[in-house]
């Protein structure tokens, strides 16, 4: 009775060890199998999330395409280097970076896409408003024209006025003709003058009692190496008589070499610059009186001389 029992007991030991063992390998069974799944979704995740990532280095690529072409546009039109250079720079240095790093895992992944999508946004917004300005500066060259036109057209209808205009614009291309013969000895040149007068909302103006800032931009193009680096350019402002525009504060005295020798000039404007082989420069200068009706002058000096000149006229 007593070894019937003990084979019992032994028995119920044994079953109750193999249903431990099976339970035991079930657990470690199933706990591996569920890290396979989870290690499965994460790779998938991270190959999707890759995905993005190389998309949106794409639309960045073809945004950056867009942004600068608006930007050339915006500066050609402007006259000036537009203010969101200096943003798209920043957005531009953390996309290069971005680009490089690499993602071992799935934060550091979601981290730069987080990157790159607020670096889409920029451009995006930038885009927006630059596209905004050039619509309205196209809209204000126009309205520009279209006076200009009408100016055209009611000088045209008074014969007196007319003839009285043409002389006085003969006289002023004379006497412009004669002080770049006389003092233009620099070895490169300004062209492509364009004369902006602004009002104080910086919206362009051609009345003359309006006007409260004049913005003369031009190109140096294919400056000889011998005269790059650093140098210093004068702008000056007269009237058609050559007398200088009135000015609160002392204007600059600078003397620059001339065919005819030394001569002096009084610059309204100074602008330090690195010149290059071609740019694209602008110089303002504020009124401190307001100006009458008539012609006028913007000269551009470097120390070696006149680069160049323009007239313009006010209403």
């Amino acid at each position: 009775m007593s070894d019937t029992n003990n084979s019992r007991i032994y028995g119920i030991i044994v079953t109750l060890l193999l249903l431990l063992s099976a339970g035991i390998g079930w657990f470690f069974w199933n706990k591996s199998r569920t890290m396979m799944v989870e290690n499965d979704q994460k790779k998938v995740m991270i190959d999707s999330l890759s995905n993005v990532k190389i998309r949106l280095e794409r639309d960045l690529d073809s945004l950056h395409i867009a942004y600068s072409s608006l930007r050339l546009e915006n500066e050609t039109l402007a006259g000036k280097v537009t203010s969101t250079a200096q943003q798209i720079a920043k957005s531009e240095t953390d996309i290069q970076k971005i680009k490089t790093e690499s993602a071992n895992n799935l934060a550091s992944l979601q981290g730069q896409i987080a990157g790159l999508l607020a670096a889409k946004t920029d451009y995006e917004s930038v885009i927006n408003t630059l596209r905004t300005e050039n619509s309205n500066l196209k809209n204000e060259n126009l309205t520009l024209k279209t006076d200009l036109s009408a100016l055209q057209g009611n000088v045209s209808s008074l014969k007196g006025e007319n003839l009285q205009l043409t002389a006085q614009v003969s006289d002023l291309s004379t006497k412009l003709a004669d002080q770049i013969k006389q003092t233009q000895s620099a070895s490169f040149r300004a062209t492509s003058f364009r004369v902006e007068p602004e009002k104080r909302n910086d919206k362009i103006t051609a009345k003359a009692k309006r006007v409260r800032e004049i913005v003369v931009s031009f190109d140096l193009i294919n400056v000889p190496a011998a005269n790059w680096g650093q140098n210093k350019l004068y702008l000056v402002l007269t009237d058609e008589k050559g007398k200088g525009l009135p000015s609160t504060l002392p204007l600059t005295l600078v003397v620059v070499q001339t065919p005819l020798g030394k001569k002096e000039i009084e610059a309204h404007a100074v602008r330090p610059i690195n010149i290059e082989k071609s740019q694209r420069l602008t110089m303002p200068y504020q009124l401190s009186e307001k100006l009458a009706a008539g012609s006028y002058v913007a000269a551009v000096y470097c120390d070696n001389g006149l680069l160049g000149a323009t007239s313009f006229r006010l209403r």
